[in-house]
């Protein structure tokens, strides 16, 4: 697991104090953050399958991310590297390759049949439980996008969040 330590401007006193008296914290990156969430979900057959490619991205994400910080460390003002920026937009068209395989598993003629199916059957707790996966589903997609613009806007000070990673360097170039 990945960790950034936070850096506390404290007094002598009060350092001491706290390196005596309280574990040493540490925080997720933001980046590995969804990784961590990831794998946490269980998503239907269709959609976990791209859960591989999903993990590299991130593990590529932060590879370069560390490096850039490092950059950032000798220059304050330095722009991200075009290789972050890519692999960042390639994990935004990941997320939104999971939603299309989603909604192509929850609209498929063999869940709709399905779904037909449990309710002709009076089976509300199996139709429930099959909405449940894919609202479940939906609302995972959703978090990790969000988990993205925040790393976007926070790590990497784009303000447009992934808008702005996405159409940026449209806009810059005309």
């Amino acid at each position: 697991m990945c960790s950034i330590e936070p850096s506390h401007k404290t007094s002598g006193f009060q350092h001491q104090h706290r390196r005596n008296h309280q574990p040493h914290i540490t925080t997720m990156c933001q980046i590995c953050s969804i990784k961590e969430a990831a794998a946490k979900e269980r998503w239907p057959k269709p959609v976990e399958a791209s859960k591989k490619d999903l993990i590299f991205l991130v593990d590529s994400i932060h590879t370069e991310y560390i490096q850039y910080n490092n950059v950032k460390r000798s220059t304050p003002n330095a722009p991200p590297p075009d290789a972050l920026l890519d692999l960042c937009r390639m994990l935004s068209d990941q997320l939104d390759a999971l939603e299309v395989d989603r909604e192509a598993w929850w609209t498929s003629p063999e869940k709709r049949a399905m779904r037909q199916r449990l309710e002709a059957d009076l089976d509300q707790k199996r139709l429930s439980a099959l909405h449940k996966i894919n609202n479940s589903c939906i609302e995972s997609i959703e978090g990790l996008s969000a988990k993205l613009g925040g790393f976007v806007k926070w790590s990497l000070n784009m303000n447009g969040g992934v808008w702005e990673l996405m159409n940026g360097h449209k806009v810059a170039g005309a």
